[in-house]
């Protein structure tokens, strides 16, 4: 519950600059990054147990954001996927 608080916390703070277009990088550990791409999307904690979040070392991860909110995610590096779908 913490590291998702973080997460969040997180998001408020780099998405309340007011240069915030573009890129951003946001590096840390899988654990967090996992509750990033959660609390990116507007999922609740629940996801942190799904697997299809599961980072690798040295994972590079592209978040899409329209509005401020979080609308798609995939994986870069290692491997790249596809984009998930856009959440309604």
């Amino acid at each position: 519950q913490e590291l998702w608080a973080r997460a969040c916390s997180s998001w408020d703070v780099i998405l309340a600059e007011k240069d915030v277009s573009g890129t951003t990088l946001v590096v840390c550990h899988g654990a967090l990054g996992r509750c990033l791409i959660g609390a990116a999307l507007g999922m609740d904690v629940s996801m942190f147990r799904d697997s299809a979040f599961v980072l690798e070392n040295c994972a590079l991860v592209e978040i899409v954001f329209e509005d401020g909110v979080g609308v798609k995610w995939r994986r870069v590096l290692p491997e790249p996927t596809e984009f998930s779908r856009p959440l309604a």
